[in-house]
């Protein structure tokens, strides 16, 4: 119903019934100087030099010898002559044809070339008259004309026919003065004087449709590959309305367009190459149309998505200042109005992926080994490690890491430790940060209490928060004679049945499958007694008081 409306309301206020003719003449108008002539005139301007008598067609001119100064004489444009004008391209994305050849950006196209686009590729071409037109992925234009009157002063005739697929245009203000700027499709034209505006054809060549961002179009349907303008009523299309033109109909009645989707709370900065932006929903959009260029005005557009919602992505996108451009789309297929946001990529060169410690591993050895994975263009590494996730004031802070390791001699605590590290290319630029991973330290050494006991020997671990722990008994200091070698959980443990002797125990601990438990503790010695098997655990060795 809403839609309806809009219809109904644009109508009442553009539809204007224009009595067009299937070509009208156009003209050229040229003011008389001191000492002009018809003949004079004709050898300046017509392809028929001696055929000063076509003035006479459309001016009264008494003494064709002589024109009054100041006259001003109708040349009709159809008989003058004219060069052909330049065409160049001035930016290019993807792969671009021009017929059977490849066009790249600085080529010089001609009247009668026909520009192809593959999905994903784009095309600006910069006419005589300073106008830009862009052709959009998968589209065919053909330049049917493109010529400049001789002796004009730079009036241009332009005429672009789309068989297929879209384009967006910048239209110089056209001269008054026999200047045309026309868009063709199977279905419709378009008329300009001096616009931004859009086009769209179905590859079928049964609809057509453009939208007004500045200016003035008049569109009138068209009949046969010839495009020649039906005498049915044109449309005057102003700026913020759009129309569609069905294969054997009118213009539909104007269409307001959707208003513009609010971008204000996008992101200015992304630090990898694939972004993705989400903004407000449009009340009445069934989808959405986003482009991503390298300049504000769009003439160098880098890539294009459509979203059913309000929510677009774009892949691999280049380091710089880049401009998103985003609109609406409405049932009808035509695309609302502009919504415009500068952001920046930052994402090179790309940071490394990181290896081991694991995340949230436990890191139990004194000496901590980072590890990671090469990065494209990356000829060194930063490494930081801090003690908060922030990075505020990193514990390290290695600005130049050769190789993909980094080892330091780092007495962690019993505490998490943040990491992460950035590419450095041969320039010295530093990329953005890797993901963060973390790690728990454990440094404390832990120790056995010392004691004394009867029956059986218990000992308790002293100083560790670890979770289990690593326990050694040996005959000798140097641990060369293991008698017994076991993992316990948690700070105590039994050792029952120990032959009566001299032994040394040490213990370590263990915090996970991944990483190897941190020193040992100094070897202390134990021993146990025949009577009543009673044991001493002492640092040093001492004989047990006698009782």
């Amino acid at each position: 119903m809403k839609n309806v409306q809009r219809i109904a309301i644009a109508a009442c206020i553009l539809l204007t019934a224009l009595s067009a003719k299937a070509e009208e003449p156009r003209f050229f108008t040229h003011t008389a100087k001191n000492g002009d002539s018809l003949t004079k005139l004709a050898k300046r301007y017509l392809i028929n030099t001696n055929d000063w008598q076509v003035f006479q067609k459309f001016n009264v001119v008494p003494n064709p010898r002589q024109i009054p100064l100041g006259k001003l004489i109708k040349i009709p444009v159809s008989a003058m002559r004219s060069d052909v004008a330049t065409i160049e391209v001035i930016a290019i994305q993807g792969a671009v044809a021009s017929g059977t050849r490849p066009v790249v950006r600085g080529d010089r196209v001609m009247e009668g070339d026909k520009l192809t686009t593959e999905d994903g590729s784009f095309v600006t071409i910069k006419l005589a008259d300073g106008s830009t037109l862009t052709v959009q992925p998968k589209s065919n234009l053909r330049i049917e004309t493109a010529r400049q009157l001789v002796n004009s002063g730079g009036v241009t005739d332009t005429v672009l026919r789309l068989d297929g697929g879209r384009l967006e245009t910048m239209v110089a203000k056209q001269s008054s003065n026999g200047a045309r700027y026309e868009i063709r499709t199977p279905t419709s034209n378009m008329g300009v004087r001096g616009t931004m505006f859009r086009v769209g054809a179905d590859d079928s060549g049964k609809r057509a449709q453009g939208e007004v961002v500045e200016g003035l179009v008049v569109v009138t349907a068209s009949s046969g590959k010839a495009a020649t303008a039906s005498a049915a009523s044109a449309l005057a299309l102003r700026a913020g309305f759009g129309t569609f033109v069905e294969a054997g109909k009118p213009p539909s009645a104007p269409i307001i367009l959707l208003a513009a989707p609010d971008v204000t709370k996008l992101p200015a900065l992304f630090q990898q190459p694939d972004v993705r932006f989400a903004f407000v929903a449009v009340p009445e959009a069934v989808s959405y149309r986003a482009q991503v260029a390298a300049d504000k005005a769009f003439t160098n557009p880098l890539a294009a998505a459509t979203s059913k919602t309000s929510d677009v992505a774009f892949s691999n996108l280049p380091d710089g200042a880049l401009f998103l451009r985003v609109r609406a789309v409405d049932v009808n297929g035509l695309e609302g109005q502009d919504a415009s946001h500068a952001f920046s990529v930052k994402a090179r060169p790309l940071p490394p992926i990181l290896s081991l410690p694991s995340d949230n591993a436990r890191v139990s050895t004194e000496k901590i080994a980072l590890v990671w994975q090469a990065s494209t263009d990356a000829v060194a590494y930063r490494v930081q490690v801090a003690s908060e996730s922030s990075f505020v004031a990193p514990t390290i802070d290695e600005k130049k890491v050769s190789g993909l390791t980094f080892s330091h001699a780092l007495i962690l605590k019993s505490v998490p430790y943040f990491w992460r590290v950035a590419s450095v290319n041969a320039n010295g630029d530093i990329g953005p940060w890797s993901q963060t991973r973390s790690f728990l330290g454990a440094a404390e050494v832990p120790a056995l209490k010392t004691r004394r006991g009867d029956g059986n020997t218990s000992l308790e671990i002293d100083g560790s928060i670890a979770p289990s722990h690593q326990v050694q008994i040996a005959r000798d200091v140097r641990f060369s004679n293991i008698t017994s070698d076991r993992v316990i959980v948690g700070n105590k443990f039994e050792l029952s049945g120990i032959p009566v002797s001299s032994y040394y125990v040490r213990v370590r601990a263990v915090l996970g499958s991944d990483q190897a438990a941190c020193g040992w503790s100094e070897p202390r010695l134990l021993e146990v007694y025949p009577l009543r098997g009673g044991w001493w655990l002492s640092e040093t060795f001492q004989p047990p008081a006698t009782k």
